[in-house]
């Protein structure tokens, strides 16, 4: 074979052997939906013919294939035998062939993924099966800091895991895409964002120009449409077999079925599902996977290496739809054969295209359903009253449904921006400000933007949860709910999903056409009496939760003690020296003085907030007061952690500022670690934890 070298090392021998002049065809294909290359070959194979093959190709024998160019070496695959097949009648030998990331594919894994960034979470994975990797975060980048939440995971194929893990990133970011891979050492595993890169290639049929020199490098092409696959509707049932009623319309889910009939799928509403709400979800996923026809387009060209995986190409197939547009490669298959030909088998895509694997499909039962009844997608959010929460918790419910022009439930296979905002608020507009004639917001941006109080000038450091942005790029075109954190959610636009955005990270979210609020004031205040509820609002006061939450670290000391650290306290961490030399106290009296010491450094710390024209939700508020309390408060105001959380860094900096105040007297405190830990919970999740 010309230009191709296919080198065999055996499992258990220096010696190499060179099998590409004995092989009928080498075969190498890649494919987005799959993380390992996969190279086969076929020989001549003759058990007492010493013309044949010389040697006996076995499981783990090495392979390696080097393609040569101009005179240049480049090898693209590295990997292992996996399969023989001998053919006795044909007397062939076909040979399957995985690089070494293949076992990576092959292994399971069990793991509670308890707010982790998606950094961290594919270094676990890849750590756990002893994979080599390329650091994630340079291809990623900010996107390695996205937060997938909670996720527990039994025994689940490592693979499915990770795919899971950037498809969730999918969900949450802009039109980004990825594909898996092994760099051409054939072990280490790599990511590459798809159409990122362009091959520099057209495809497009062969001719000869004024030259007489041949251009164009397309052979074949098969352009398939079918309906076999395709699911209309959704229809949902109980454990018991009866039909399950609270979905849809009378629990049936459907899309299409005018043109394509009643094409039919079956989803359990699990009994600990109380509101069906991870079932519809499940629904949700099947229509927008199956609720279309699937094309598939095949092409065949001359060989060229530039053709990889995930990247862009021009394609100009006469007679079709696809002539003169930019398309992208989710699937390769690299073919040399005896006569010395090398040819290129592409699948296209014209839309940007990923593995579909989500957390509902690997994750256990129980922590879906949490995950779907708390409303967690990985990013906290300030709501603080239940009114707000529950609509948050019912925006997020639809994240990954597709934006459809002109759709207003998800009945309709998708829902367009103001679709899906008057979607989920009309379903509590009993509770809400509406303006409108009859109570509800218009599922039209330019009706909607009249329909609630205008707050724009508390644009952008004063947005309270639930706030409904219509961005000034958009001229009121398009509207998104503020959800916290510096976060939105909405519907984007065609060919794009419900998705969750960091608003300093898009340029849309610089200035505001107008901002309203359909939350009541009274649902908030009647929340920050309910000693449940942390977030909110601060009140430029210590919250009784944090007075509790130091009680707990501090501990009520009386008489007077060393506090092991060389300082005398009483009470509760009361180091004043009148109150010192006092001796004793009761823990009223303690209390009294804690809450006075606290609001002191609370007081201070409001007004360096309000010089910086920020304002936090009393949780991340009294997270701070702790910090200052615990420390001295000039170290904390204007230093790296007050920086961090002035300027909406993310999750990570400000988690990593928060835990290093976690020292004494210059050596690392046990005690203050798990504080600080405690504080990125109180910070990020509102929770207050002083059980230690």
């Amino acid at each position: 074979m010309n230009n191709v070298k296919l080198k065999l090392l055996k499992y258990n021998s220096i010696t190499e052997y060179y099998l590409e002049d004995y092989c009928t065809q080498i075969k190498l294909s890649n494919n987005i939906n799959q993380i390992a290359s996969e190279l086969s070959f076929t020989i001549p194979y003759a058990t007492f013919s010493d013309n044949l093959l010389p040697i006996k190709i076995e499981m783990g024998d090495h392979i390696t294939l080097v393609y040569t160019h101009i005179e240049i070496d480049t090898t693209i695959f590295f990997g292992i035998v996996t399969d023989t097949k001998l053919k006795g009648k044909a007397q062939t030998l076909e040979v399957t062939c995985y690089d070494y990331t293949w076992w990576v594919c092959k292994c399971n894994i069990t793991n509670n993924f308890n707010n982790i960034s998606v950094g961290d979470a594919l270094k676990y994975i890849y750590t756990t099966m002893g994979a080599v990797y390329e650091d994630p975060s340079i291809e990623l980048e900010d996107n390695a800091n996205i937060m997938i939440g909670t996720h527990l995971v039994k025994d689940k194929p490592a693979s499915k895991v990770i795919y899971a893990i950037y498809n969730y990133i999918t969900k949450t970011k802009k039109n980004v895409y990825y594909y898996m891979h092994a760099t051409n050492d054939g072990a280490t595993i790599s990511v590459t964002e798809c159409d990122k890169y362009f091959s520099g290639l057209t495809i497009k049929p062969a001719s000869t120009d004024l030259n007489g020199e041949i251009e164009g490098n397309l052979i074949d092409y098969q352009v398939d449409n079918s309906m076999q696959n395709m699911v209309t509707e959704v229809d949902f049932f109980k454990t018991t077999g009866e039909q399950y009623t609270n979905i849809g319309t009378d629990g049936i889910l459907q899309i299409q079925t005018g043109r394509y009939g009643s094409i039919i799928e079956n989803v359990e509403v699990d009994d600990n599902d109380t509101t069906g709400q991870l079932a519809l979800a499940e629904g949700q996923k099947i229509l927008n996977e199956k609720g279309k026809p699937q094309t598939d387009i095949t092409v065949t060209c001359f060989g060229d290496l530039a053709y990889k995986v995930g990247y862009g190409v021009v394609a100009e197939i006469p007679n079709t739809d696809y002539y003169d547009i930019c398309m992208y490669i989710i699937g390769s298959e690299w073919t040399w054969n005896k006569d010395g030909s090398f040819i290129s088998k592409l699948e296209l895509s014209q839309s940007k295209y990923t593995n579909n694997t989500d957390w509902l499909d690997i994750e256990t039962k129980t922590e879906a359903l949490n995950d779907v009844y708390s409303g967690s997608n990985g990013n906290s959010d300030s709501a603080s009253s239940d009114l707000v929460n529950e609509i948050i918790a019912e925006l997020k419910k639809y994240l990954g449904l597709a934006y459809v022009y002109g759709g207003k439930s998800p009945a309709d296979g998708g829902m367009d921006c103001s679709g899906y905002i008057a979607y989920v608020y009309n379903q509590f507009s009993s509770q809400l400000e509406i303006t409108s004639n009859d109570g509800e917001l218009t599922s039209c941006t330019y009706y909607m933007m009249n329909e609630g109080k205008d707050v724009t000038s508390d644009f952008p450091n004063n947005l309270r949860p639930c706030d409904l942005i219509f961005p000034a790029q958009e001229q009121g075109g398009h509207v998104v709910a503020y959800i916290g954190n510096g976060q939105i959610i909405e519907e984007p636009s065609s060919g794009e999903v419900c998705r969750v955005v960091t608003m300093s990270d898009d340029s849309r979210f610089n200035s505001a056409y107008k901002v309203i609020r359909v939350i009541p004031d009274s649902a908030w205040s009647s929340s920050s009496s309910n000693s449940n509820s942390s977030t909110g609002t601060n009140s430029g006061l210590a919250s009784s939760q944090l007075i509790e939450f130091i009680k707990g670290y501090e501990k009520f000391v009386s008489p007077a003690a060393d506090d092991g650290y060389g300082t005398i306290t009483i009470g509760y961490g009361e180091t004043l020296q009148s109150r010192v030399e006092q001796g004793t106290c009761t823990e009223d009296e303690a209390t009294e003085w804690l809450q006075d010491d606290v609001n002191t450094v609370a007081a201070q710390i409001k007004s360096a907030l309000d010089q910086a024209n920020v304002s936090l939700p009393q949780n991340q508020f009294d997270c701070l007061v702790d910090i200052g309390f615990n420390n001295n408060i000039n170290d904390l105001i204007g230093g790296l952690t007050w920086e961090s959380i002035i300027n909406g860094e993310d999750k990570n900096t400000i988690t990593g500022h928060i835990l290093n105040w976690n020292h004494a007297n210059g050596q690392v405190s046990p005690g203050l670690t798990k504080r600080c830990a405690a504080r990125v919970m109180m910070f990020f999740d509102g929770s207050y934890d002083s059980d230690h």
